[in-house]
């Protein structure tokens, strides 16, 4: 008999950034996911942000994400970004039937603060908690602390 990790969580991405946000879920152990995506800024003159990322599963608890993003301005040199993350899947429920997780990252460039949309490093930390009454429509709860160029901020 052959069993294989579910993997359902379509439309929402493990990684992080602009583009998505953390899931209970975890990449399928020795599985890669491949997320690209380009999004069109709406401000003028802003151009377009391109994503590329890489997550994988170590094992039904954790997995880990690297990601490039680079911003389209119309200039002779693009500002890009490199990103690292892992995301632990704690093994044990919380009251209610709750799951979680501890998710954290870093995104960091060698450019110059272009922009205030453009920080040259940002942190983030939170528990992903989904709790059972939210599994019908999988959603979840973000609890944490980012900072940007080290400013601090409630990750909500």
């Amino acid at each position: 008999m052959v069993c294989a990790q579910n993997m359902n969580d379509l439309g929402m991405m493990g990684g992080s950034g602009i583009a998505s946000t953390p899931t209970i879920a975890i990449t399928p152990e020795s599985h890669f996911r491949l997320v690209m995506t380009r999004m069109n800024l709406l401000r003028p003159g802003a151009g377009r942000l391109n994503s590329f990322g890489v997550t994988g599963g170590l094992s039904s608890n954790m997995e880990f994400t690297v990601k490039f993003q680079s911003i389209e301005m119309g200039a002779g040199l693009s500002p890009s970004f490199v990103g690292f993350g892992v995301k632990l899947v704690l093994p044990f429920d919380f009251p209610f039937e709750s799951r979680a997780a501890v998710w954290g990252e870093v995104v960091l460039t060698s450019n110059e603060n272009l922009q205030s949309f453009l920080p040259s490093r940002i942190d983030r930390g939170s528990l992903v908690l989904q709790p059972a009454a939210f599994r019908k429509f999988n959603g979840n709860i973000l609890l944490g602390l980012t900072s940007v160029d080290f400013h601090k901020h409630v990750l909500v």
